[in-house]
């Protein structure tokens, strides 16, 4: 009999490509966050062709946003601006705007 073990599902993930690694892993901890406090699956909140793509295009409003793989205007709505805070505030650290 196995004990019970917990798995960590970020471990088994390929290294992430991204342009900003910093705001990606910023926009994983808010979809965690928005995912232990709605009770949600995170594929609902955000995926992570999503998560990779906001982290590549850095959308700046609720209309660039729903440019991203995933995000119509109820999810642009719904949790945009949780995601939308973080990317403008590590663009302006950064001086950078969306592509």
């Amino acid at each position: 009999v196995l004990p019970p073990f917990q798995l960590n599902t970020y471990a088994s993930q390929q290294k992430n490509q991204s342009p900003h690694p910093e705001l990606h892993y910023r926009l994983r901890k808010c979809r965690e966050k928005i995912c232990l406090q709605k009770d949600l699956p995170v594929y609902l909140v955000a995926g992570t062709a999503s998560i990779d793509e906001m982290a590549t295009y850095l959308p700046h409003t609720p209309e660039e946003l729903q440019l991203i793989s995933g995000f119509g205007e109820k999810k642009a709505k719904s949790f945009g601006p949780d995601f939308l805070e973080i990317i403008c505030a590590y663009a302006k650290e950064k001086g950078i705007g969306s592509l």
